[in-house]
């Protein structure tokens, strides 16, 4: 009796497996990424953003580090006044569906066109930064398929490695002062594609020390660019 060799099934459900599991990851690439809103980048990727506004003109770079860790980089400027660089990792605390909850720190070092001593009402008083500061803050949002939404509330303690005395009678401010700054952002961010994204965002700065401008508003338009 002959016998007939079968044929061997082509192991048609592993590469089906494989084809869905590279959809899902193109798909995940897909999703709209932003350097402001609470959640994270993901998948090692690298954004870019650029705006301006009132009192700044901005750049800022983001990079995925590990899941649910970016660090970020910022460059803000007072149209040349004053320009500030920011550097710190911004960590995603809870995640549900959309919704995103972050903290992040951030060091700062801020240079200045005129010197202290020359400066009464100038860059200063108006930001509320000084030579160095740090600022944590702590960031919610909500990302949908379109873009996302998002609020951040912001401390900043700034560091004056040049005081002056507010008067004849204030004496010696020593060789460096402390300051406060509060800051309450709310902002949303459009992804009608995957390459160019169109952000905006408003809020109020509540400068702590006497000697600054009381509350300043902030109005920031722009583009990022997530890779």
């Amino acid at each position: 009796m002959a016998i007939i060799p079968t044929r061997a099934p082509a192991p048609l459900p592993a590469l089906r497996c494989g084809a869905a599991a590279e959809a899902l990851r193109r798909q995940a690439d897909l999703e709209p990424a932003s350097l402001f809103d609470a959640d994270s980048l993901g998948g090692n990727r690298l954004a870019f953003a650029f705006g301006a506004g009132f009192p700044y003109v901005q750049a800022a770079v983001g990079l995925n580090l590990l899941e649910g860790l970016d660090a970020d980089l910022n460059l803000d400027s007072l149209y040349g006044v004053a320009t500030q660089l920011s550097l710190g990792p911004k960590l995603r605390l809870a995640h549900a569906g959309g919704l995103a909850l972050a903290a992040e720190v951030q060091g700062q070092w801020a240079v200045f066109r005129t010197s202290a001593a020359a400066e009464k009402t100038g860059a200063r008083y108006l930001t509320g930064l000084r030579n160095f500061g740090v600022q944590p803050q702590l960031v919610v949002s909500y990302r949908g398929h379109y873009g996302s939404i998002f609020a951040s509330a912001i401390y900043q303690g700034t560091f004056d490695l040049e005081p002056q005395s507010s008067g004849p009678l204030q004496g010696d401010p020593g060789a460096w002062t402390y300051g406060s700054n509060l800051g309450f952002h709310l902002g949303g961010e459009l992804a009608p594609s995957g390459v160019v994204h169109a952000y905006g965002v408003v809020g109020l700065d509540f400068h702590l020390r006497q000697a600054d401008f009381p509350v300043l508003p902030v109005v920031e338009l722009g583009f990022t660019f997530p890779s």
